[in-house]
This record gives structure tokens, sequence and C-alpha cells, in this order.
């Protein structure tokens, strides 16, 4: 492998894009699902083959009944609490009941598992896995998404009730998206969406901050304002997020301080926003995989921050607000890094390194596990074959969960300490011309999406595949 084109030659997956005209250029078709969109008619069919209604009464009623009730929590808390009971028939039977009260459970059995037992845990994992299996997380995410193509009347309120019970971080940024496509509309706020920000579920507080921030009145900018110091850490980077929208430099330090003390992928979306804004001036230290290079990381920022922050463009760190779905960011980093790679300029490999994540996984040959092997194959200088040509084009994007189901065990393997729900798989179907053969073929991309970007980091076994001479 000489450079990223060679890589995709060696895989047998090197394609040019074919790129439609027209209004599929256009970002708020993209952005806000347009009927048209491919994402729109797969999320249709796949509802629809799971024997589910697309209507505007069927999606809300959908999500209401994963929606739990005052009732349903104080149901569940006693029966988390009873899956630790000294007697094995209680148990035995909480279990039992918990998977009775159906998916709304999933989010409230997760709340009430801290500072639990071992044996606890596990009965409450096996619960959670039998509950999936009734309402996926796919399934959630389809349904929102349609929800805001459809754009009903009482889309915000019904996404705002569900939005604390979200099943994965996925499902919850696709309701972010929802509510800010139907909840300002013509610079006017939807009066739920006004109201969330005193919420006491952080899930709501954070909608409201990031949006309020970015779109809301001086009062509301204000609310927003003082959400900076809230307690939870994923309201405190939204409020950030939405006022540096705006322009307000006081923010940054809460992005600074994400790096260190947020959550992971918090902390991962934080570093994102400020990377794109410092630009050049960013500093070279990276959150990593470990807490040292984490406080590496932090310190390096706070050294930028005490030089920088009266200057720095916030602008940049606006980044498509607030952010396109996850689905949408898989594709675009497929579709770039073959875009790239195709056309493999010394001046682009900045751009595939940063598409690019570690380790990286390929069938059949080395995984790339460091940074400085990666440098070693794109510092090698290797034009393109002559009489080589290639199309492709993407034919959708599913969960991890639904291709681990047939998958190797070798991928199996691979994605067993990944976070599922910031996790794609984006299937390229690949044509290439090349030394009188015609080779076809579908082949899955695995992408990780965090913050603003997705990420490769590997590829999957090809199938469908055909050789012709």
């Amino acid at each position: 492998m000489r450079n990223a084109s060679l890589l995709l030659i060696g895989l047998v997956t090197l394609a040019s894009p074919v790129r439609a005209g027209g209004d599929d250029d256009k970002w708020y078709y993209r952005w806000f699902g347009d009927p048209a969109l491919p994402q729109i008619r797969e999320d249709e069919k796949f509802l629809q083959a799971a024997k589910m209604g697309t209507d505007v009464e069927a999606l809300i009623g959908y999500l209401r009944s994963l929606t739990p009730t005052a009732v349903d929590e104080q149901k569940t808390a006693e029966l988390v609490k009873l899956l630790g009971s000294s007697k094995f028939g209680e148990r035995e039977q909480a279990g039992v009941d918990l998977i009775a009260l159906g998916p709304k459970a999933i989010p409230l059995i997760k709340k009430y598992l801290a500072g639990t037992t071992l044996e606890m845990r596990v009965r409450a994992e096996r619960c959670i896995k039998e509950l999936d299996k009734k309402s996926p997380a796919q399934t959630s995410a389809a349904v929102v998404r349609l929800l805001r193509a459809r754009k009903p009347a009482d889309g915000v309120k019904t996404l705002l009730d569900f939005a604390p019970h979200a099943p994965d971080e996925g499902v919850a940024e696709e309701v972010l998206e929802a509510v800010y496509v139907l909840g300002i509309r013509k610079n006017k706020i939807d009066p739920n969406l006004a109201e969330a920000i005193n919420d006491t579920a952080p899930s709501r507080r954070a909608i409201a901050a990031v949006l309020l921030g970015r779109f809301g009145d001086d009062d509301q900018r204000k609310s927003v304002l003082a959400l900076l110091q809230d307690k939870d850490a994923e309201v405190r980077f939204r409020a950030a997020q939405g006022l540096l929208a705006r322009g307000e430099r006081s923010a940054l330090p809460v992005l600074v301080e994400a790096l260190l003390n947020a959550p992971r992928a918090v902390a991962e979306r934080a570093e994102e926003m400020l990377t794109a804004m410092a630009d050049k001036s960013a500093p070279k230290a990276s959150l990593g995989s470990d807490d040292v290079a984490r406080k590496k990381c932090h310190a390096a920022w706070k050294e930028w921050l005490a030089t920088h922050a009266a200057t720095a463009d916030v602008a940049k760190a606006d980044l498509g607000f607030p952010l396109p779905s996850v689905d949408w960011r898989a594709r675009e980093a497929a579709r770039q890094f073959i875009e790239f790679a195709l056309k493999f300029d010394k001046k682009d490999r900045e751009a595939l390194v940063r598409l690019t994540d570690i380790p990286f996984y390929q069938p059949g040959q080395r995984t790339i596990e460091t940074r400085e092997q990666w440098d070693e194959e794109f510092s090698r200088d290797q034009p393109q074959p002559e009489g080589l040509k290639y199309k492709y084009d993407i034919k959708k994007v599913s969960y991890m969960t639904d291709y681990l189901r047939d998958a190797t065990q070798a991928e199996k393997d691979v994605m067993a300490n990944l976070a599922i729900a910031q996790t794609r798989v984006v299937f390229i179907h690949l044509e290439i011309d090349f030394m009188m053969q015609h080779v076809s073929m579908t082949m899955p991309v695995y992408v990780r999406v965090t913050g603003a970007r997705g990420r490769l980091f590997g590829f999957g076994t090809p199938t469908d595949m055909n050789v012709k001479n």
C-alpha cells in the first residue's frame, strides 16, 4: 500500500462519486429531511417492514408509547431494587415484571442501576437485551426522522416529552435535530421549547440551551448563560455550543474544561468544536485514549485559551448548527474518504488523517494500530494506475447492532468494546474497471461518529462480489 488510493485498490474498494445534481446539493435538503432524500425512503420502508404506520398519528403514538409516566418511573425503581432481593423468586419475578413494562422501561432501568450490585446489573442487562428486541434504537431513530419530515403541530411537545427516554446517544441527537427543525420556524420559537430551559430533565434543558442560546431573544440568552454553570456536563456543553454560535466568547472556558471533566462523548464533541475554531493555531495534543493524554490535551487548550480567547474566530465553531444527523455524518465521512483517497494529493493528507480513527481494521490485511503507521503509509507517493476507472454509490447506513447479527466472529471481536450508539456501517456499492476486468461489490465501511465528524475505523468483508473479464 503506497497511499490512500492504493489502500482502496488493495481492498478492491475503488469508486468515483456519482453525485446527484440540483436539490441534492442544497444544504437544507440534506439537513432538514426533504422527503426526496434516500434516508426518508429507507425509514418508511423500514417501519413498513416492521408493520408500523408512517403517518403522523402512528409516529406520535409510537413515541408516546416509549415515554414513561410517573407511575412507570416509580414501578421501575421498585422492580430494579427487587433485582437485588435476598429471595431468588422475587429476583426472578422482578425481571419478568420489568420486561412486561415494555421498551419504555429501558432508560429507566439504566437510570436506577447506579450503585447496584454485580448480580443486579447482570439481571438488568438481560432485561434490557430482551426489551431491545421489541423496540430497537433504529426504530426510534426512524420514527423521529419521519416526524421531523412530516412537521406535525404538536411535534415539539412529543419530542421533548420523549427526549429523556431516548435509548441511546444517536437517537438523542436525532431528537435534537427534529426539535431544531420543528421548534424554530420563521424566527419564532415554539413555547414548549422556550419552557424547557427550566425543565428538571437535563436532556430537555440541553436541547433548550443549544437552540435558545443560538436563536433566542436577549432574556432567553441570559437564561442560557446561567446554564454554563449547570450541574450536568451535557447541559453545559450545549449551552456553550449555542452561545458560541451566537458569538459569545464567555462560553469558551466551558469547552476547555469539558476536555478534562466531562464524560468522554461530551469531551470529544468539545474537542471537535475547539479544533474547528482554532484552525491552524490548534494545539497538537489530542484527547487520546487514556487519562494521561486527556490531561495533556486539557493543559494545551488552557494555554491556547489564555493566548487566543479574545481573537479566535468563534464563527468557525458553528460546524453546521446544531449538527447534521448521525447517519448523514456517517455518509459524508465515507464519501469524503473515498473522494480524497482516489484523488490523493499530499496536501490532502491531513484531511484524510482526520477522517480516520485508530485502530483501523482491514479484512485479510494488517490492522493499522498507530498514527505513526498512518503517517508512514501516507508519506509514500504513488500515482494512481493508468486506465483505472471507478464509480460508487452509497446504498444505505445501518446500525452496528443490525450489522453484527450476521457478522463474522472477527468482526464481532473488533466491535466488542465500541460505543454502539456512535457507530454506523455505510454500505457502498463499488464498480471498478482495471486491467481488462470489471469488478462490482458491496463494501461495508465502519464509521464512528462523534461531534461534528464521522471517522472511518475500518472495512468489513465485501459481499455480492462479481468479476467479469
